[in-house]
């Protein structure tokens, strides 16, 4: 048996959080969609809060942060295609600008990738404030614990404790896998709920799925970033769309 104790270190006691019903859709673009339409409002104001992104989208305006940029996003389109056009989706759906849903998708690599390239220099050296980019390679995000008993039983909590600006901008999304032929996976179908940040691909947080697995995300950041890795968004919004958990680690 696997319980997940969910800890909300920024959630208002007064405000819980919405559940958006994306199961009529068979593709990613249209969850990506319908939850942008959904939570337009939310999406935005994440979007327009959000410190970290602000510098982020200074560095796109650059040559080097464009170039870095979409390189990065190309890396994974083509190794997670349908994961990519559900961005699209989210930036269709919201009337967002697609740049700042790709930004705050790639938003924990480019933090850290940022911090050693020549234009992050120049702005320290100018004085320029660094908005929430010491976070997450110089702050403690989100924590996990797991417990088991011993009889065998599990328990994971999650501290939820993201950037400021997921403060009652986030809400939970439940959509339906697609395993008919040519779908999402093989198997059964099936539909996976997952705790989401608005303007972000499901999910950075945790999730359960009705083929028995789920996953919690400890904060854990690499010292050193390169362009052509796998982003933590790709991957995890891959895991939803797995078969089972032996399929999820493949």
């Amino acid at each position: 048996m696997l319980a997940l104790a969910l800890g909300f270190a920024l959630a208002a006691p007064d405000a819980p959080y919405p559940t958006v019903d994306v199961t009529m859709c068979d593709n990613p673009y249209c969850i990506g969609y319908r939850t942008g339409a959904q939570m337009q409002q939310t999406i935005v104001e994440r979007l327009d809060t959000s410190k970290g992104l602000a510098v982020l989208r200074e560095f796109y305006e650059t040559d080097e942060g464009k170039a870095a940029v979409e390189a990065m996003a190309l890396y994974n389109a083509e190794r997670y295609p349908k994961q990519h056009s559900e961005l699209a989706g989210l930036a269709d759906g919201s009337g967002a600008k697609y740049r700042d849903i790709l930004l705050i998708n790639l938003r924990s690599e480019l933090s850290l990738y940022v911090r050693n390239t020549t234009w992050w220099q120049r702005r320290v050296a100018r004085g320029a404030p660094s908005g929430a980019l010491a976070a997450p390679a110089l702050v403690e995000d989100c924590s996990d614990y797991v417990l088991r008993s011993a009889s065998g039983d599990c328990a994971i909590t999650h501290n939820e404790d993201n950037e400021p600006a997921t403060l009652n901008h986030s809400y939970w999304v439940t959509a339906r896998v697609d395993d008919s032929p040519g779908g999402e996976a093989g198997g059964a179908a099936a539909t996976w709920t997952a705790f989401t940040y608005a303007g972000e691909m499901p999910t950075g947080a945790f999730a359960v799925s009705e083929r028995g697995y789920g996953f919690s995300t400890n904060a854990e950041f690499p010292r050193d970033i390169k362009i052509q890795g796998v982003a933590r968004t790709y991957l995890l919004r891959h895991l939803l769309d797995s078969s089972g958990a032996d399929a999820a680690l493949d």
